[in-house]
C-alpha cells in the first residue's frame, strides 16, 4: 500500500515553470458537444503535434508570438483547420468537428450506449487508441482491470486462459457482457467464457463498461453491471498488419489483418486471424488457441448492413482448483496444479497431482447479422440477428471419490459383480445452439428520443459424460456408453421502452421499463426421467436524471429495480445424479416434486445511484456513490462443486454501499494521470445457515452483519500515461484490499490486501522502408515481482504470476 501513497504523492505535484504564450483549446463534436479524446492536434508551423486529452482538451506551451495554423483529425470526422493570431496572452481555440457523411447511416450497437453530461448512468470508456497501447494478448478482462471498482482473476495466473471479473465486488454471472449488443452470457450458466473470446480485442473499436444494476435492456440481468464490446466497421483500416510476439512461460502469439477500407463508397471488408499458445504460470495450465475474425459491410443511401463471424477452437490444461494458503508465497509450491489436496498445519497431508490427460477442447463461433435502416429523419429501426454454437468436451480425474454406482455400473442397470473403475478419465460433452433477434426502433422528437424493443432468444444444448479411459472395466462396455445424458433449454422474450427527454438545456430524464420473461427446461434425462419447464417473470424499471448546472458540473441520479433467476444447475445438477444429487424443489405429499416452488429463489435489487461530475480544460472529476439493497441475494452457501466453484443460496436482506472517485488530470503536454478508488461495504444483514452435528441435528448458524465474500472493500489505480513523438508509455500501480472467501469470516479464508505494478513502453515509426509503420511494444507484468493470490473460494486461492513480460512487434503495410 505505500507504493501506491507515495506514486499518487508523485504524480500529483506539478512544477509551474515561466513559459512564453500558449495555444490551449478543446475538440468536441459539433452536433452533441461530447469532447472527442485523442483527436489528433498538430500546429503546422514548428511541426508540433498532440493527441488531444480525454477531455478534449489540448495545449501547446512556450510558444513565441506570430501566426499559426492549427489542424485537427479524427477518425471519421472532418478535418479542421484554424488560423491562430498569438501575441502576449494566450489563446484559446474551441474545434467542433463534424462527422464525415458515410455513404449510409452508422450502425448504432446499442440503445443503452451512455454519452458523458447526458446520460444519468456510471460509465466508463476504453478507446481504440487505449487498447491499441495496451493490448498484447492478454485476455478482456485484464485489459478492464484497471477501470473503477473492477478485479479480475487467473486461474493460471498469468491472464490467459480462464478469467473471472468483478465489478464491485459481483462476479461475471451477474454482470451483463454483451459484443456489439449480442448477450455472451451463457443462459443456463451465466457465466462469460472469455476463453472463448481470443484475440478480440484486437477487432475492438472502443469499450463501455457501465456500473449498477438495470444498465442492460437485454441478455441477463444487469447486476453489478455491464460490458458493451464493440467491434469496427473498420471502413479507416485500410491495409496490412502482421504481429508476433513471445513472453514468459512460453507465451507466443501470431496474427495477420487484412483490411479493404472503403471500396466503391459501398462495401468494407476485413479479417484478422491469430494463433496464440503458453505453457501458463502453473503446471498444466497450457492454452493453445486459433481465432477468426471476418466483417463486411455494405453501405445503401438508407441502409448499413453488418456481417460478422468470429470464433476459434482451443485446447487447454485443466487447472480449477486453487492452493492452500500456505503456498502463495513459495515461489516452487505457488505454481503446482493438483486435481485434489488435503492440508494441516500449514502442509499437505494428501496430494493429487493434475494428469495430462486433464484438458479442455472447445469452439464456439458466431454468427451476426447487424442492420440499421434510417426511415426518415426521425424514425430508425436496428435488428441484431445471431446464431452461437458451442461445442466441446472437458476430461478429468475421477479417481478416488468415484465407484460403479457412480457410473451405474451396477445390477440395476445390466452389470453384475462390476468392480470400482481404476484411474478413470471422465469426458464431459456439451453442445449449446443458442440464435436470437434483437430488433429495436427509436423516434427522435421534439425534446428527445423513444426508443422500444424485444429481445427474443432460443438456447437448446445436450449434455452428457462418460468413461473415457479407466482400469478395471466390464468386458465388452461399450466406450460410448454415458453414464447421464440430458438437455436443457432457455426460451427468452423481453421487451423494453426507453424514453430520454430534455426538460431544459440543463435537465435531460430518462427512463426505462422492461418486461422479462424466462423458461427454463430440462428434458430427455436418460436413467432418471427428470423433466421440467420453470417460468418467470419480471418487471425492471428504472429512472434518471442528468443535471448540467453550467459548463463544467453536472449532477446526476438513478433509481433502478432488478431482479435475476437463478442458474439451471440452481434449479437440478443433472449431471451429478448418480452421485446423489436431486431437483432442488419442494415435494409434494407423494413425493413428487412441485417444479413451480424452486428452493432457490430469483434475487431482487434496489439500487440508488448519486453521482457529480466535473470537466475542466486540463481534468475531469467524477464521484459517484451507490447503495444496492437486496432481498434473496443470491451467495455463497458454503462448499464448492467437482470444478471448484462456489455452491450458492439465497440470503433474506444484504446491503451494499459505496463511493467511487474517478479523477483524470493532463500533467503535461504528453503526460496524463488517472486515479480511481472505491470505498464500500458489503454486509448480510439477516442469513442463517443450516448444518448438521455429529447426531444429525440441525444446527443453525445466524450470519448477520458479517462481511460477503469475494468483496474487497477497497480498490484503487494509478495510471500515468505518456504520448510523444509515436512514444506510448503507461505505468499503472493497482491496490486490492482485503477480501474474504466465504460467509463466516475465517481469518484463514481470506485474501490479504495486495498492490501490483504494471508498465508497457511502445513505439510507432513514421513510414520506413515502404512500410506505413512499425509498431514495437515491451510489457512487463507485476514489475516488484509481489508474490500474492488474486482471490479465492474457500480454502483454495488462486495465485497470479511472478514477474513475467511480453514484447510484441506489428508491420503495418
Amino acid at each position: 500500500m505505500r507504493y501506491f501513497w507515495l506514486l499518487a504523492l508523485a504524480v500529483t505535484v506539478t512544477v509551474q515553470g515561466a513559459f512564453a504564450q500558449s495555444i490551449v483549446g478543446t475538440v468536441r463534436d459539433a452536433r452533441t458537444s461530447s469532447p472527442l479524446p485523442l483527436a489528433s492536434v498538430q500546429l503546422l508551423h514548428g511541426n508540433m503535434g498532440m493527441a488531444a486529452d480525454r477531455s478534449g482538451h489540448f495545449e501547446f506551451d512556450n510558444l513565441s508570438e506570430g501566426s499559426y495554423v492549427l489542424r485537427v483529425s479524427f477518425v471519421g470526422y472532418e478535418t479542421v483547420e484554424r488560423k491562430v493570431q498569438l501575441g502576449h496572452a494566450d489563446v484559446f481555440v474551441a474545434v467542433e468537428m463534424h462527422a464525415v457523411a458515410m455513404p449510409g447511416p452508422e450502425i448504432e450497437i446499442s440503445a443503452m450506449r451512455a454519452r458523458e453530461r447526458f446520460s444519468p448512468v456510471t460509465f466508463s470508456d476504453i478507446d481504440r487508441e487505449d487498447i491499441e497501447s495496451e493490448y498484447y494478448m492478454q485476455d478482456i478482462p485484464v485489459m478492464l482491470a484497471d477501470l473503477p471498482s473492477v478485479t479480475f482473476y487467473s486461474e493460471s495466473g498469468h491472464g490467459i486462459g480462464y478469467n473471472y471479473l468483478r465489478i464491485r465486488g459481483f462476479d461475471q454471472r451477474r454482470l451483463a457482457v454483451m459484443v456489439n449488443g449480442v448477450p455472451q452470457n451463457d443462459p443456463e450458466d451465466h457465466n462469460v467464457y472469455w476463453i472463448d473470446l481470443v484475440d478480440l480485442l484486437g477487432n475492438t473499436d472502443n469499450i463501455q463498461v457501465q456500473r449498477g444494476a438495470g444498465s442492460a435492456f437485454y441478455g441477463p440481468p444487469a447486476i453489478g453491471g455491464s460490458i458493451n464490446i464493440v467491434t469496427g466497421d473498420f471502413a479507416n483500416r485500410k491495409g496490412v498488419s502482421i504481429s508476433t510476439g513471445a513472453g514468459s512461460y512460453n507465451t507466443q502469439r501470431y496474427a495477420l489483418a487484412v483490411g479493404s477500407g472503403l471500396v466503391d463508397d459501398t462495401y468494407t471488408f476485413f479479417g484478422r486471424f491469430s494463433r496464440m499458445s503458453t505453457d501458463g504460470y502453473r503446471d498444466h495450465s497450457y492454452t493453445k488457441a486459433s481465432s477468426y475474425y471476418v466483417a463486411a459491410t455494405r453501405y445503401d443511401e438508407d441502409v448499413t448492413t453488418r456481417l460478422n463471424i468470429y470464433g476459434g477452437p482451443l485446447e487447454d490444461g485443466l487447472v480449477y482448483y486453487g492452493l492452500p494458503r500456505f503456498a502463495i508465497e513459495d515461489r516452487d509450491e505457488r505454481r503446482k496444479n493438483y486435481n485434489y489436496w488435503e492440508a494441516a498445519d500449514g502442509e499437505y497431508t494428501w496430494t493429487s497431482e493434475r494428469r495430462k490427460q486433464e484438458h479442455e477442447q472447445f469452439s464456439q463461433p458466431h454468427f451476426e447479422m447487424l442492420n440499421e435502416w434510417k426511415a426518415s429523419e426521425s424514425l430508425t429501426f436496428n435488428s441484431a440477428l445471431f446464431y452461437v454454437i458451442g461445442q466441446g468436451y472437458f476430461d478429468y480425474d475421477g479417481t478416488g471419490w468415484t465407484d460403479a454406482a457412480y457410473y451405474r455400473l451396477t445390477p440395476e442397470f445390466g452389470f453384475e459383480n462390476v468392480g470400482d473403475p481404476a484411474n478413470p478419465i471422465i469426458r464431459a460433452y456439451v453442445d449449446n445452439r443458442q440464435v436470437g433477434w434483437l430488433p429495436r426502433m427509436t423516434y427522435a422528437h421534439d425534446g428527445g428520443s423513444f426508443t422500444a424493443g424485444l429481445e427474443l432468444r432460443r438456447h437448446r444444448s445436450e449434455h452428457w459424460g462418460r468413461i473415457q479411459w479407466a482400469e478395471g472395466l466390464p468386458t465388452g462396455l461399450d466406450p460410448h456408453r454415458r453414464y447421464y445424458e440430458y438437455r436443457g433449454g432457455k426460451d427468452i422474450a423481453a421487451a423494453y421502452v426507453q424514453e430520454q427527454y430534455s426538460l431544459t438545456d440543463r435537465i435531460n430524464v430518462m427512463g426505462n421499463l422492461q418486461y422479462v420473461f424466462n423458461r427454463y427446461s430440462l428434458f430427455d434425462e436418460k436413467y432418471v426421467g427428470t423433466e421440467f419447464d420453470h417460468d418467470y417473470h419480471f418487471i425492471n424499471p428504472r429512472l434518471g436524471v442528468n443535471f448540467n448546472i453550467n459548463d463544467a458540473w453536472n449532477l446526476y441520479g438513478n433509481v433502478s429495480y432488478t431482479h435475476r433467476e437463478p442458474r439451471l444447475k440452481n434449479l437440478y445438477d443433472a449431471a451429478e445424479s448418480s452421485g446423489g444429487t436431486t431437483p432442488q424443489f419442494a415435494q409434494n405429499a407423494d413425493g413428487s416434486y412441485d417444479f413451480d416452488n424452486p428452493y432457490v429463489r430469483p434475487e431482487k435489487l434496489l439500487n440508488f445511484e448519486l453521482g457529480a461530475g466535473f470537466v475542466g480544460d486540463r481534468h475531469r472529476v467524477l464521484l459517484n456513490a451507490y447503495v444496492m439493497d437486496f432481498e434473496d441475494e443470491i451467495v455463497k452457501s458454503g462448499g464448492l462443486d467437482r470444478f471448484g466453484q462456489p455452491i450458492t443460496g439465497n440470503a433474506d436482506q444484504t446491503l451494499h454501499m459505496g463511493m467511487e472517485l474517478v479523477a483524470q488530470y493532463q500533467l503535461l503536454r504528453s503526460l496524463a494521470v488517472e486515479v480511481n478508488g472505491l470505498l464500500s461495504r458489503s454486509r448480510l444483514e439477516s442469513y442463517t445457515v443450516y448444518d448438521t452435528d455429529d447426531d444429525g441435528n440441525s444446527v443453525a448458524t445466524s450470519l448477520d452483519g458479517n462481511r460477503i465474500a469475494g468483496f474487497p472493500e477497497q480498490l484503487a489505480n494509478v495510471k500515468l500515461r505518456w504520448r510523444e513523438s509515436g512514444i506510448t508509455g503507461v505505468l499503472t500501480l493497482k491496490y486490492v484490499g482485503e477480501q474474504y472467501t466465504d460467509n463466516y469470516e475465517n481469518p484463514e479464508n481470506r485474501v490479504d490486501p495486495y498492490s501490483v505494478l504494471n508498465a508497457s513502453i511502445g513505439y510507432r515509426t513514421p513510414p520506413v522502408m515502404g512500410l506505413r509503420s512499425v509498431d514495437l511494444r515491451l510489457t512487463v507484468n507485476n514489475i516488484l515481482d509481489r508474490l500474492y493470490a488474486q482471490s479465492g473460494e474457500g480454502n483454495q486461492f488462486f495465485v497470479a504470476a511472478e514477474r513475467n513480460f511480453f514484447v510484441d512487434l506489428v508491420l503495418n503495410l
